[in-house]
């Protein structure tokens, strides 16, 4: 029996638009809710933008936002794990001393933060997905705020390379992951939408395979990984559709609402 659904935004949730049928949505929200099945929203992004998303909803969707790194229930947000404030320099020291040509957004709970002198394209993308953002004339001092991820912004082909700079200057530190594109995240280890989930799991006494997930890049494994119903985009990559145990049409064609639709009366065998 399924008690949760969890849904990625970006490229899962989210059609190429960047918006969802909302029509469609409210219809099958209000049937979970009947059922008392929770609504997860699990997003890379800032909790100030995944909200925006879901009008008056605030006291009944739950956010994992950052990848994990912040649960909001009832508009109350708590940080999972911080990073330190030495960590936290070292990593942005490593950032700017590369050769590679690349941007990063420092995120905190109350704020994110990118350096004023930082290309006026790359100021665009960010303010897309950060509502509360900040700009700093440097990092030599830090913000007043808690510090749970990087979000980087690069080449698409210099992605892996990035990945294994910080992943091997940071062994057992941190964790680099490509988000998608040219995006990659700086995260804390064992905090992951997977890992969050499950701490939640515990506290509500749910069991893993009571979980529906969706997703479509790298940072929605570990979430995949949880449960038998777990479902790759029909647009996801390679790796994310050789772990989920689904497929669901893409994004554009409303893979998430469609699958959770076809399922709604969630008999012990899911249809695939």
């Amino acid at each position: 029996m399924i008690k949760v659904v969890a849904v990625d935004m970006d490229g899962t949730f989210l059609n190429p638009d960047n918006d969802y049928d909302r029509q469609k949505f409210e219809v099958i929200f209000s049937k979970l809710e009947e059922k008392g099945i929770k609504f997860i929203v699990a997003s890379g992004n800032q909790y100030y933008q995944i909200r925006s998303f879901f009008p008056n909803k605030d006291n009944k969707i739950i956010y994992l936002s950052e990848n994990g790194a912040i649960v909001t229930i009832n508009k109350k947000m708590k940080p999972v794990q911080e990073f330190s404030k030495q960590l936290t320099l070292s990593i942005i020291e490593q950032l700017q001393k590369q050769q590679i040509d690349l941007e990063f957004v420092l995120c905190g709970v109350d704020s994110a933060y990118l350096l004023s002198n930082s290309q006026t394209e790359f100021k665009d993308f960010a303010k897309k997905y950060y509502y509360e953002l900040k700009e700093v004339d440097s990092f030599d001092e830090l913000p007043n705020d808690i510090f749970v991820k990087f979000a980087l912004e690069v080449a698409p082909e210099k992605v892996n390379q990035v990945v294994s700079l910080i992943n091997d200057g940071f062994t057992g530190e941190v964790e680099a992951v490509s988000s998608g594109h040219g995006s990659i995240d700086i995260i804390l280890p064992g905090v992951t939408k997977g890992d969050t989930l499950l701490k939640l799991f515990k506290e509500w006494k749910i069991k893993p395979d009571e979980l529906m997930a969706f997703g479509d890049s790298n940072n929605d494994l570990e979430m995949l990984k949880l449960t038998e119903n777990s479902y790759a985009m029909g647009n996801a990559n390679a790796q994310v559709k050789a772990v989920a145990k689904h497929l669901a049409p893409s994004n554009s064609d409303s893979g998430v609402l469609q699958v959770i639709e076809k399922n709604l009366t969630f008999e012990p065998k899911m249809i695939k």
